[in-house]
């Protein structure tokens, strides 16, 4: 239940879970990650592999996308910052399902 999954207020998160998922991601985003995560905006555990699967569910340019806009947010505010990603990442889906859609 809830226990298992948090600890101290912190999401309990296997990081070799989330590295297995992000190995199937394309190289440019994996790079995008590693990259967020030498920021220090985030914690490799702070982002589940829920996330990682939804990024692999996008195609390369909207992953990276997401990736930048992450980063480019104010995340001081942000206390779920894996659920952040993932609605950035549901805007992206609905974004592009708008625009193929005729008008």
């Amino acid at each position: 239940g809830i226990m298992k999954r948090f600890r101290g207020g912190t999401r309990c998160v296997n990081p070799e879970d989330n590295l297995q998922a992000q190995a199937l991601l394309p190289t440019s985003v994996q790079v995008a990650l590693e990259d967020l995560y030498g920021t220090g905006l985030v914690q490799r555990t702070e982002l589940d592999g829920k996330v990682i699967a939804q990024l692999s569910d996008l195609d390369e340019e909207a992953a990276l996308d997401a990736v930048a806009r992450f980063q480019t947010s104010r995340l001081s505010h942000v206390t779920n910052r894996s659920g952040f990603l993932v609605g950035i990442i549901n805007k992206i889906k609905s974004e592009k399902a708008a625009a193929q859609s005729p008008a």
